[in-house]
């Protein structure tokens, strides 16, 4: 059996250390009422140094994650929040806790999960018009999460239908584009023969020409020797 002293000694040593952990919880809340969230992070921190091995504080560990979430550190304040056991904590220490969680599932656009932890906080504390508040304000914010989800699915759904329609349009006008160049290739080869039949149509006018020169060079002859033949011959005199 441990002699009264002993006991004495240890109530004294544990009386020491909740002493030492008060002080830097109150001086840590002086901070964080001062708006001096590191300072106040940093007291909360040495107060959970001074608890004996096994032993915990919610005020002090449900503070600190306060000071981070002040100090938008947005994911030490969800773990810290986390990590807080609920055994032996009252129906409004879990009521305030899962408020708080709810307020990092906010911040990490995590809709649902903020409601679920809202309303566990309801739960463990009805009267809480706070939690009530961010409690409707989330369901809001999820209404509103809907809509634009819907909103841009909706808009998914109209570009697509315009892409598509845009691209039958692109291969239409590919198409017509590659019948006026095929039209315009076909021209150019067209040109191309053109002189050759030209040339060709020139040499048959001028051998045309040539006979038809040759025929009237041909009836003028005819016709001439008929004027010869047919005239009267002269009378010659003969000089005797």
């Amino acid at each position: 059996m441990r002699s009264l002293l002993s006991i004495l000694l240890i109530l004294i040593a544990a009386q020491t250390f909740a002493q030492k952990e008060r002080k830097h919880i109150r001086s840590g809340n002086d901070q964080y009422n001062e708006g001096k969230f590191i300072e106040s992070e940093i007291e909360y921190k040495k107060a959970l140094d001074k608890l004996k091995e096994g032993k915990s504080s919610f005020e002090a560990e449900f503070n600190l994650g306060d000071a981070y979430f002040k100090q938008e550190k947005y994911e030490e304040a969800y773990n810290q929040f986390q990590s807080i056991s609920r055994e032996g904590l009252t129906k409004v220490q879990k009521s305030e806790l899962w408020h708080n969680i709810g307020n990092t599932y906010i911040t990490k656009k995590e809709i649902d999960k903020a409601i679920d932890a809202y309303k566990q906080a309801l739960r463990n504390n009805p009267l809480d018009d706070e939690t009530r508040y961010n409690l409707i304000a989330a369901m809001k914010m999820k209404e509103q999460q809907d809509q634009n989800k819907d909103q841009n699915q909706e808009q998914e759904q109209e570009q697509d239908k315009k892409d598509q329609e845009q691209e039958e349009q692109d291969k239409k006008d590919q198409k017509k584009k590659d019948q006026e160049q095929q039209k315009q290739d076909q021209n150019k080869e067209d040109q191309a023969n053109k002189p050759e039949q030209q040339e060709n149509q020139i040499s048959k006018e001028a051998a045309e020409r040539i006979l038809n020169a040759l025929d009237q060079d041909e009836q003028e002859l005819q016709d001439e020797k008929r004027k010869i033949k047919g005239a009267p011959a002269k009378n010659i005199e003969k000089n005797w």
